[in-house]
């Protein structure tokens, strides 16, 4: 079972990216982080009830797509991508959960075959 000790919420919070953009729930991680001693046992609090529950807000599934200039025309649409924006609390949640995910999840059989552009995983084969 995943950690959502206080103690384990509250870690991970320090290793929230700093300046970026918020998602749709408009909080930034520099809005939590001074509150991180009271916030820790109430997300974690959450995140065991979420759990056990296999349940998840609505927020949580909602991204704010905006869209970021590439290069050339800036009138052109084909010149930007999309980003979608998600809330840093679900960025929290799913922290909590990787290590566990990892564990009982199988290997995959990754393979390179060319090189990487841009650091992208294009070039990369995933076997099932």
């Amino acid at each position: 079972m995943p950690s959502f000790s206080a103690d384990s919420v509250g870690s991970l919070m320090r290793r929230l990216p700093l300046r970026k953009a918020p998602g749709p729930d408009h909080l930034r991680t520099e809005m939590l982080l001074p509150i991180k001693s009271v916030l820790a046992p109430l997300l974690s609090l959450l995140f065991s009830i979420c759990y056990q529950w296999s349940y998840t807000p609505s927020l949580w599934r909602q991204a704010q797509v905006v869209p970021i200039h590439k290069k050339g025309d800036p009138t052109s649409p084909g010149n930007y991508r999309p980003i979608s924006l998600t809330s840093i609390v679900r960025k929290l949640f799913e922290m909590c959960l990787f290590p566990f995910v990892e564990d009982v999840s199988p290997p995959l059989d990754v393979t390179p075959t060319q090189s990487l552009s841009c650091g992208r995983l294009s070039g990369y084969q995933v076997s099932l």
